[in-house]
């Protein structure tokens, strides 16, 4: 009997409007002698007492002429970290799903995606997940770097008179946002600050004055040791964070998510900074987008670092790594 071998990623595809967020489980199916695993059927399988993975348990897809398969689920933010066995001719294959800004970092499954020869990959956004490879090309270049900064946000291409704000990606993740412990790099050694700290008013060009407060943004690059000093800012419009301070407990996350609702029909852009500081000189990368042809900035920014790591890990796959 020839043994199988199936090479998978995950794809998230944006949905910034849904409760739940669509993932797209794909790969390619072959035997050892590396031929495809033509018309067969991959399932998806549970653990015995994983519950959460129950009710996706025997969702399939076919395989295509070339071995190639793509499974669909919905997966909400109570799914965060759970283990989906795909089953193919008797075999198992775990991947895991990580939704974004998860409080444990994926990093803790790195044991259990050896065991099961299956990659986890995680922070494939915006930020992080393009700001580390841009950090990362820097360092490539010049490891003296001495300081790292970088400053994020999707938002409204203008303030309004209420939040000034649409959730571009799961609400609740802006919650955890908010809320969460900053954790940043001070003198080559994590250090926690108080989340929203060191509020300050900053330009943003061809939108206006904006503000920009420290967040648990810089997650894969804590332990990446590129700089002695890194830290990440959150950006909004002036008014947006005092007004939830202000509210926040009076509020519920419903609420929070009825009111910050995404609307397709308001023009918006998704904005970063990243600066690196070395002795006697600076670099400064600036990436922006307003969306284009329906789909949103941070669909845009997000989806094509995301697909950038599918499409390597294909590559690598295809390659026999």
């Amino acid at each position: 009997m020839k043994r199988v071998i199936l090479a998978g990623f995950l794809v998230l595809l944006l949905c910034p409007i849904a409760s739940a967020e669509t993932y797209r489980i794909s790969g390619k199916a072959t035997y050892a002698d590396n031929t495809p695993v033509s018309l067969d059927y991959v399932y998806v399988e549970c653990e015995v007492g994983a519950y959460e993975c129950y009710q996706y348990r025997g969702t399939k897809a076919m395989t295509d002429a070339y071995g190639d398969f793509t499974v669909v689920i919905d997966a909400g933010d109570e799914e965060d970290g759970i283990d989906i066995l795909l089953s193919l001719r008797g075999e198992n294959f775990t991947h895991i799903i990580d939704l974004a800004f998860t409080e444990t970092e994926p990093s803790v499954h790195d044991s259990l995606a050896r065991q099961y020869k299956s990659r986890l990959v995680w922070d494939v956004g915006i930020a992080p997940g393009f700001s580390n490879m841009i950090i990362k090309r820097e360092y490539e270049r010049d490891r003296e770097i001495k300081d790292i900064t970088i400053k994020v946000g999707g938002n409204p291409a203008k303030p309004d008179s209420g939040w000034s704000y649409m959730a571009p990606f799961s609400p609740s993740d802006v919650i955890e946002e908010y809320t969460r412990p900053a954790r940043i790099i001070k003198d080559g050694e994590v250090v926690i600050v108080e989340v929203l700290s060191d509020l300050h008013r900053i330009s943003v060009d061809n939108f206006g004055e904006m503000e920009a407060f420290l967040t648990d943004g810089l997650r894969s690059l804590l332990n990446t040791g590129y700089a002695q000093n890194m830290r990440e800012y959150t950006v909004r419009w002036p008014g947006h964070i005092q007004k939830w301070s202000q509210e926040k407990d009076h509020l519920s996350d419903s609420q929070l998510i009825e009111a910050w609702k995404f609307d397709e029909t308001r023009h918006e852009f998704t904005w970063m900074e990243i600066c690196l500081s070395y002795t006697g000189y600076q670099v400064t990368w600036e990436i922006v987008d307003t969306g284009k042809d329906g789909h949103s900035s941070m669909a845009r920014t997000t989806g094509l670092v995301t697909t950038a790591c599918a499409v390597e890990l294909i590559n690598q796959s295809n390659s026999g790594y």
